[in-house]
């Protein structure tokens, strides 16, 4: 049987949710097996457990990668964005991916968190590099006013970086950090160094000429709301399918309607259920609901639906249905 090596990065704030992504990815590529490289040094021993027991259940090998945070320390020292936002260290390693997976793999997908898996992934996992260091999709712009604000992409990058196909023996053969202190060294003298949106503007400077542009449905975001898209993902959004679930009653459909254009919210809500579907089916599904619903009950949407629904129905009566 084939194997996909599926690369993920996270600190201990978010890795209670790598759960639903391997189930995500499992059920969708039954004909493959699927090995996660968890790759970290500060995850709590509660979430690994939690990722493990998900991977036995789904038939997937869960390898932890504990990194040495001293390897990628000089980019929070070259990266002029860390002054304004302090980007997590993680957000880096798959810049230098074969500094910390196995010599043995030749590729590995990488992969965000904020996404959602509902396809086969082997026309993109199996995609001829040709000479390419990366695979990756080009974001379609521009964008109407409001959806370029909400999604905070410059104008310079090609594409988003929470999906990355990586060519581990090009990266091996000649990429370093030297390689990287060269990549700051042209966005100073070009003016662009404060720009740069930390780990996706360097990728970006990097790889935009070395990458292998491949279709947009294996990063699908509101850029492109395609349906039928194999990996959707929530570029941009305030809330990640893991804060709110859209249920009967919660406040939160309403709550979110108001937060983005309305292609935008049919994007969030189609990935919201795709994401809690997967989230559910893993051991650790009914801890994070309960986590979202009292988050929601903390911020008092329920609360907030009789007001909305007033509003509503008054706009209804004089200019018919919304």
């Amino acid at each position: 049987m084939k194997t996909i090596n599926i690369m993920l990065a996270c600190d201990h704030r978010i890795a209670k949710y790598i759960p639903p992504l391997i189930c995500g990815v499992c059920k969708n590529n039954p004909g493959y097996f699927v090995a996660f490289y968890v790759c970290h040094y500060r995850i709590e021993p509660g979430d690994l457990t939690d990722i493990r027991t998900t991977g036995e259940k789904f038939g997937a090998a869960v390898h932890e990668v504990c990194v040495d945070p001293a390897l990628f320390r000089p980019f929070e020292t070259l990266d002029e964005t860390q002054d304004k936002q302090r980007w997590p260290q993680e957000a880096y390693y798959y810049l230098l991916p074969h500094w910390i997976l196995p010599e043995s793999l030749e590729r590995a997908l990488y992969l965000d968190l904020d996404l959602t898996v509902s396809g086969t992934l082997d026309g993109y996992y199996l995609a001829d590099f040709g000479d390419a260091y990366v695979a990756v999709n080009e974001v379609r712009k521009p964008l109407p006013d409001a959806e370029q604000e909400i999604m905070f992409l410059p104008a310079s990058e090609r594409f988003n970086s929470g999906v990355v196909l990586l060519n581990l023996s090009k990266f091996r053969r000649d990429i370093n950090m030297k390689f990287y202190e060269d990549v700051y060294a042209e966005a100073r003298a070009r003016g662009i160094s404060e720009m740069l949106l930390a780990d996706q503007g360097i990728a970006n400077m990097a790889f935009h000429d070395k990458a292998l542009y491949v279709d947009n449905k294996y990063n699908n975001s509101c850029l492109s709301p395609d349906m039928d898209s194999v990996v959707s993902h929530l570029i941009g959004y305030t809330y990640k399918p893991w804060d709110l679930r859209f249920e009967p009653d919660s406040g939160v459909e309403e709550f979110l309607r108001g937060k983005y254009p309305e292609r935008l919210f049919r994007f969030a809500r189609r990935v919201n259920k795709i994401w809690w579907d997967c989230a559910l089916e893993c051991p650790s599904g009914e801890r994070l609901l309960d986590e979202a619903r009292i988050r929601a009950e903390a911020m008092g949407l329920r609360e907030r639906r009789k007001p909305w629904r007033v509003y509503k129905d008054a706009v209804e009566r004089v200019y018919g249905s919304l």
